[in-house]
């Protein structure tokens, strides 16, 4: 017979089973930089036509230029429990900036509006070296 202690306890059986197995597939898919960086690209920029090769190369410039910087930030997405909070904020910001660099060190630019072109990486962006070729900057 199912009573309400019995369902109680086996709604909180499940909701903790859920939230273990979320937790561990996340460390699982996250086990390296790639696939973050990778998995950061194609949630935040699903509508552009993009190749794996590109996000690859991409991916390895920006972990060998950033990876130390940023190691803060792979460490929270890894080990994240939850869908909300200040760690969330922090990894969707991190996500946006990963977006963010991948769209200035591509070619989107360089024909923009056009969607039959297929975007490619180029090279990664760096705002020192190519000042000029900041399109948002506002030339006076």
């Amino acid at each position: 017979m199912l009573t309400r202690r019995k369902f109680i306890r086996s709604f909180g059986i499940t909701i903790v089973a859920l939230t273990g197995a979320k937790y561990f597939w996340q460390v699982f898919r996250y086990r390296d930089k790639h696939s973050v960086i990778e998995d950061a690209i194609s949630l935040k920029l699903p509508y552009l036509d993009l190749e794996q090769a590109e996000i690859r190369r991409f991916a390895q410039d920006f972990i060998s230029e950033y990876g130390d910087e940023y190691q803060k930030s792979f460490e929270q997405i890894r080990f994240q429990v939850f869908p909300f909070g200040r760690i969330s904020r922090a990894t969707d910001d991190f996500k946006d900036h990963v977006a963010q660099v991948f769209i200035q060190s591509s070619n989107l630019w360089t024909v923009p509006f056009d969607d039959s072109k297929k975007v490619k990486y180029i090279a990664l962006y760096d705002p020192y070296i190519a000042g000029c070729n900041n399109i948002f900057a506002e030339f006076i």
